[in-house]
């Protein structure tokens, strides 16, 4: 199972991820659209279409419970977004134990990459996003290995460490201001004395 999340808008191009599942030659993977959007018809008259409505499921609006649910019966995490801005999709999946599959583009390259949360594939490039899907549904070890080390990863990006990673951030910003203010106050200050001794002389 491959499954998305998101809103079906164009950006997200989820009509590519319809597409390389048409051309997979394992006729058994099914892909899931979890989210509701303007594209939801399109992307079931393209499901028709390329012969594959039977294995394309455009969920709608779920419940958050209902989304978890669907994200932990899936193997992979897959898309084809042409941007985003970080993507608490991606951590999501990567809760979930899912390896990722999407494009080398957008704010997810932040943290995902270096070939262990899943592939980062060039834009567009559908042949070689299909090879890294197919390649990953057939190796069960592999999806174990990603899995662990996502679920890890994921743990770095909950509310209360990136609250720390915060509060660290302005604690040195705070500290550096004051030992900026308090150098200033120094020079300024010699500077001061220096002009009242050239006057008294």
């Amino acid at each position: 199972i491959l499954v998305n999340v998101g809103r079906v808008i164009a950006r997200k191009a989820n009509h590519k991820l319809i597409e390389i599942l048409s051309a997979l030659p394992n006729k058994k993977v099914t892909l899931v659209i979890v989210g509701d959007g303007p594209e939801r018809p399109r992307l079931s008259e393209l499901a028709t279409q390329l012969g594959v409505a039977d294995r394309v499921r455009l969920t709608g609006h779920v419940s958050e419970t209902r989304k978890l649910q669907l994200l932990q019966a899936a193997d992979v995490f897959a898309s084809t977004t042409l941007h985003e801005g970080f993507g608490l999709m991606y951590l999501e999946a990567m809760f979930c134990g899912l390896p990722i599959v999407t494009y080398d583009h957008g704010g997810q390259r932040d943290f995902l990459g270096g070939g262990k949360t899943g592939y980062l594939v060039p834009v567009n490039e559908q042949a070689q996003f299909q090879e890294r899907i197919y390649s990953l549904l057939g190796d069960p070890q592999l999806l174990d290995d990603y899995a662990a080390y996502n679920r890890e990863l994921a743990q770095e990006y909950t509310i209360e460490n990136c609250a720390l990673r915060y509060e660290r951030v302005f604690a040195e910003m705070l500290a550096g201001t004051t030992a900026r203010s308090d150098d200033a106050v120094v020079e300024k200050s010699a500077a001061m004395r220096g002009e009242t001794s050239a006057v008294l002389k």
